[in-house]
């Protein structure tokens, strides 16, 4: 069974000029997005952002409420708690490869 869960990691800046994050791809999912929660009309809402851009010696932390990774058929090996192995594509076509950890959406 493939499943939709929500990934949540930490990304440092350690250049001293902005980078910018274009995409979001891992071996274990089919499809992963890249969303924000936005108060709209009184209401938390989810929105898909295209690329997100990290100025220089920033490191932008993930969290419930604020930026997340939507994880897309994530094959059914993988439970919550273990480390799955993410990759961000940069504008620059460079490609940084992390880890993050899953959860469960309960």
């Amino acid at each position: 069974g493939y499943s939709t869960t929500a990934a949540y990691v930490q990304i440092a800046n350690r250049d001293k000029s902005p980078i910018t994050i274009t995409g979001f791809g891992s071996t274990k999912a089919s499809r992963v997005e890249l969303h924000e929660h936005i108060h709209a009309d009184g209401m938390m809402k989810m929105r898909e952002v295209d690329q997100l851009t990290l100025a220089a010696m920033q490191t932008e932390v993930f969290k419930p409420m604020g930026y997340h990774l939507m994880v897309f058929g994530l094959s059914d090996d993988v439970v919550a708690g273990q480390s799955v192995e993410f990759t961000a594509t940069m504008a620059s076509g460079e490609r940084i490869v992390f880890q993050a950890q899953a959860r469960g959406l309960e």
